[in-house]
């Protein structure tokens, strides 16, 4: 019997922890051949005043005072202003104002405005604005406006968006879905390809 995909986004939020350790791989070895050798700790003041520079990674801890750019980073990233990734980041994320990720990650994401990765994202993103993921994301977003090119997963916020698909719960004004398999309950539903593409209040898709 085929399982339904209404309990996939559960498995996504359950094992986004694991696939962040699990994954870490990646940025150890995968990038090591076009950065530096990581360092334990970086301090950043405004890129390129910082230590280290912009192009070496950091494995442990992370403090931003304004903004600050690092080829790599897993552990712990605390910025004032802006957090910087280039590549891949796996771990924890908080940012007074903004976190962008420049690819595929698997991290806990909070911001005063938003977060922004443009690969992949699993984990959780929690902002006061905005969260978005370029390609797939599995696991949540909770934000005044969440966007995600597919999603398997949570979203709250006033307008939640899986522009190509998507699967398991979008809660909002406004809820939009190319294809979803799951609920949305808010002011307007739309899933593009459902049989009755708009719905207020409840939609589903199974």
């Amino acid at each position: 019997m085929k399982k339904s995909s209404t309990f996939r986004p559960f498995r996504a939020i359950a094992v986004a922890a694991a696939i962040a350790i699990s994954s870490s791989g990646a940025l150890a070895q995968g990038r090591s051949a076009d950065v530096d050798q990581p360092f334990p700790l970086g301090v950043g003041i405004l890129a390129p005043v910082q230590f280290p520079n912009p192009e070496v990674g950091v494995f442990g801890f992370r403090l931003n005072l304004g903004y600050a750019q690092n080829a790599g980073m897993m552990g712990l990233d605390i910025g004032v202003f802006v957090n910087q990734v280039d590549n891949e980041l796996f771990g924890l994320e908080i940012s007074g104002m903004i976190n962008s990720i420049g690819f595929s990650s698997g991290a806990f994401q909070i911001a005063g405005l938003a977060n922004i990765c443009y690969g992949d994202f699993y984990g959780a993103q929690l902002s006061g604005i905005a969260n978005m993921a370029g390609g797939r994301l599995g696991g949540g977003q909770i934000g005044c406006f969440n966007n995600a090119d597919e999603m398997s997963g949570l979203q709250i916020g006033l307008y939640n968006r899986a522009a190509s698909s998507g699967s398991g719960f979008q809660i909002g004004v406004v809820n939009y879905a190319g294809s979803f398999r799951g609920v949305q309950i808010g002011l307007v539903n739309i899933i593009e390809d459902n049989r009755i593409p708009f719905l207020p209040i409840f939609n589903a898709s199974f």
